[in-house]
């Protein structure tokens, strides 16, 4: 496309051909004005058609913005292989404005990636608890440990 209008479209950059330098565009956006197309939203370049349902009009506008995320979901901490908190992880996404938390630590099970045992779990539970008041009432924290099949007591036989 960019060459049908004589543009030279590089990684980089954008510039017509047989001119030096660059065009100084502001955004992305203006690169596809440039070209003559609609702004194709990156989660759309795809190679799947997107170029000709721009051409025609018929790009989705109902993705998915920054402001419709309204939680953090399957978050994992320093109980197994995060790199974060459980008071920092809460901390941070109250800052972002997420109404929600989800923390998903590895279980017993997952012994790779420094999974919960049963006593470290409940350990983890008491820590969000503290960290649930201190947070803020308006932030909701749950905690299910990622899911593995691990035989409780009850659950066992000895046959």
């Amino acid at each position: 496309m960019a060459g049908e209008q004589c543009l030279r479209l590089a990684p980089s950059s954008l510039s017509r051909r047989g001119q030096a330098g660059y065009l100084s565009l502001e955004n992305e956006a203006a690169v596809y004005e440039e070209i003559g197309l609609p702004f194709i939203p990156p989660e759309l370049r795809e190679g799947a058609g997107e170029i000709e349902a721009a051409r025609a009009g018929r790009l989705p506008g109902d993705l998915i913005r920054l402001e419709d995320v309204r939680g953090l979901v399957h978050c994992h901490t320093v109980y197994s292989d995060g790199a974060h908190t459980v008071e920092q992880m809460a901390r941070a996404a109250d800052a972002l404005g997420m109404a929600y938390l989800t923390i998903t630590d590895h279980s017993r099970s997952a012994t790779y990636a420094g999974g919960l045992s049963v006593d470290r779990l409940a350990e983890q539970w008491d820590e969000m608890a503290r960290v649930q008041d201190s947070v803020g009432e308006a932030r909701s924290t749950s905690w299910p440990t990622a899911r593995s099949t691990i035989p409780t007591p009850s659950s066992s036989s000895s046959t």
